[in-house]
């Protein structure tokens, strides 16, 4: 349990990639706050993200986020960074 919590805490809470956005370079964030994970591109909240542990789907839970390819990139990144949580 204690290693457990030793590496939940050296997780980052935030991270950024670049991404074509609408057909432009934009910089998306990824601030995750205990359940959801808040999509920021060029720092303006896009949606927030959640995963729904018993079938381990994600979905929108606020906002919109139509890209299905963006939508892909972001929830493999979040499962890559965060993995932990999802094992």
């Amino acid at each position: 349990m204690i290693n457990q919590v030793a590496n939940q805490s050296q997780e980052p809470s935030t991270f950024s990639f670049p991404a074509i956005f609408e057909g432009r370079g934009a910089t998306v964030t990824i601030n995750r706050k205990e359940s959801h994970y808040s999509v920021l591109v060029d720092d303006n909240l896009l949606a927030q993200l959640q995963l729904e542990s018993d079938f381990h789907n994600w979905f929108v839970a606020k906002g919109e986020l139509n890209d299905a390819d963006l939508l892909k990139e972001i929830v493999d990144r979040i499962e890559a960074i965060f993995h932990q949580c999802f094992n």
